[in-house]
């Protein structure tokens, strides 16, 4: 791993009133983020900053408070900020605000606008195979997230990217995908589609990833539906054959 990582952790420690949550209490929330913050402050990997960017305005004090409670010890490395920024159209999903977060993080904090990758990540998920992910990364790319093109065994064809995680090459994002939230309708609100739209249109750039070479399974609980990403029968099957595809049908992108 030659490259160096700024980690970008998003948030809503308060979610939004409109919001569909199924973990909505602020408590719980802040101390799953904080939970985020010291899994990627331990992972052995070449980073500069962690950035966690809460745009509820939940209060810096507040999460460095409970930061500290919770083992963490050396902030030198690690920036939060809070700010109101959860305020998007009803018709619209959430990744509206979480695009709203990129832009003005990749615009005002020089931490990660001066850097040459960053790292978006969820801030309540933890990835344990991330590092192996960045080993198997080339010196040089634009872009690598996990895309979704299956057509078979299911009743409408999924085409989007997974956005818990998504590594960028800083300047490829500032020019090619700043306020795409723009883009966001009531019949297309899904970020994960408005990336798939987006990044498949350089699929034979040699330095567009759009398919990881292994897996990288969230653990955590989906922030808007009753799902556990490491739980059930269910999920570990879908994950080991995600995995297992990966080597014997690299094409298949389920």
């Amino acid at each position: 791993m030659k490259n160096h990582y700024t980690i970008l952790l998003t948030g809503t420690i308060t979610p939004s009133p409109h919001a569909k949550t199924v973990i909505s209490q602020p408590a719980e929330r802040l101390h799953q983020y904080c939970e985020g913050i010291l899994f990627w402050s331990r992972l052995p990997l070449q980073r500069n900053t962690i950035i966690f960017f809460d745009n509820s305005g939940y209060g810096t004090e507040r999460i460095s408070d409970q930061l500290s409670k919770m083992g963490g010890s050396d902030f030198s490395a690690i920036e939060i900020y809070s700010h109101f920024m959860n305020d998007y159209p009803k018709d619209l999903h959430y990744g509206y605000a979480e695009l709203t977060i990129i832009d003005h993080a990749l615009t005002n904090i020089s931490s990660l606008k001066n850097s040459q990758y960053f790292i978006k990540a969820t801030g309540r998920l933890t990835f344990p195979n991330v590092v192996n992910l960045l080993n198997k990364l080339p010196d040089d790319f634009h872009f690598a997230v996990d895309s979704r093109k299956n057509s078979l065994f299911v009743k409408h064809p999924q085409l989007f990217v997974t956005t818990q995680l998504m590594i960028f090459n800083t300047q490829f994002y500032q020019q090619n995908l700043i306020g795409i939230q723009q883009e966001l309708s009531a019949q297309n609100n899904l970020i994960e589609n408005l990336f798939y739209e987006k990044l498949t249109a350089f699929e034979k750039d040699p330095k567009a990833i759009l398919r990881w070479p292994v897996s990288v399974d969230p653990v955590g609980t989906a922030a808007h539906w009753q799902k556990d990403y490491s739980r059930g029968f269910r999920r570990f099957a879908l994950n080991k054959t995600r995995s297992l595809l990966r080597r014997i049908a690299p094409f298949w992108w389920v």
